[in-house]
């Protein structure tokens, strides 16, 4: 499960592939 996806640095970009998983 991505949750620290904010945690890289574009959370717009790493949200649209958590939305897409």
């Amino acid at each position: 499960p991505p949750t620290p996806i904010i945690k890289r640095g574009r959370p717009s970009l790493e949200s649209k592939l958590n939305e897409n998983n």
